[in-house]
């Protein structure tokens, strides 16, 4: 093989193990970013919960506060 067509393999070889390795960055990224969607979903859960809570015990207490 001539010096140029072996440098054009060793090149593309290069290139293929850059792509695999970014392939594989990606992938991780994505399983990141999934689980912090999870996170973030589980958490609107809970906020919409405790705005509930706190709404229904404004709601159920028409009454004025002890210092009155």
């Amino acid at each position: 093989m001539s010096d140029a067509a072996s440098e054009l393999e060793h090149r593309l070889t290069e290139l293929e193990i850059r792509s695999m390795h970014q392939e594989d960055l990606l992938h991780q990224l994505s399983d990141v970013i999934r689980g912090q969607q999870d996170r973030i979903d589980a958490l609107v859960r809970s906020l919409d919960a405790l705005r509930s809570q706190v709404n229904a015990s404004v709601e159920d207490d028409d009454s004025p506060p002890p210092h009155y």
